[in-house]
């Protein structure tokens, strides 16, 4: 049986949809109070720039952007240097950002939730595939490059 496909944005948005009404309905241990929860903006605007700029690098070798599409090229300039999966930093990022302004224990447990999910249902799939497509080049960008960073 195959698993369903986990589409990383819309998880990361269904993710801050649970991580408000958890902060709301279920409101254990603030960790923060504002002025501190406001620096949450720092991480989300970071994961916000990283997603972006890693998706343009992607427009701009006319590589898609679908984590289940084929890539027709190996992206290792710019952020790929540092990270494999820059925008699933990002997006962990953004998240982190949430949790901060939120400034409550539950919405944190949202972090290694993404990291974990992600890493099993996208990223293995995706190093698979891309190990597939381009044999010995990923093969040594995988040596030189950290998963997350």
């Amino acid at each position: 049986m195959t698993r369903p496909r986990i589409f990383p944005l819309l998880f990361m948005f269904a993710l801050i949809a649970a991580m408000l009404a958890l902060a709301l309905f279920l409101p254990v241990l603030r960790v923060l109070n504002a002025p501190a929860t406001w620096f949450g903006a720092v991480p989300l605007a970071a994961g916000a720039l990283l997603i972006a700029a890693s998706a343009g690098l992607f427009r701009r070798r006319n590589t898609t952007l679908n984590p289940f599409g084929e890539s027709s090229a190996l992206v290792q300039d710019g952020l790929y240097r540092y990270s494999r999966n820059p925008m699933y930093l990002g997006m962990l990022l953004v998240l982190a950002g949430v949790a901060l302004w939120l400034g409550r224990l539950l919405p944190f447990l949202a972090l290694p939730v993404f990291a974990l999910v992600v890493s099993s249902q996208n990223i293995r799939k995706e190093e698979r595939a891309l190990e597939a497509r381009f044999g010995n080049d990923y093969r040594r960008y995988k040596e030189r490059v950290r998963r997350w960073i």
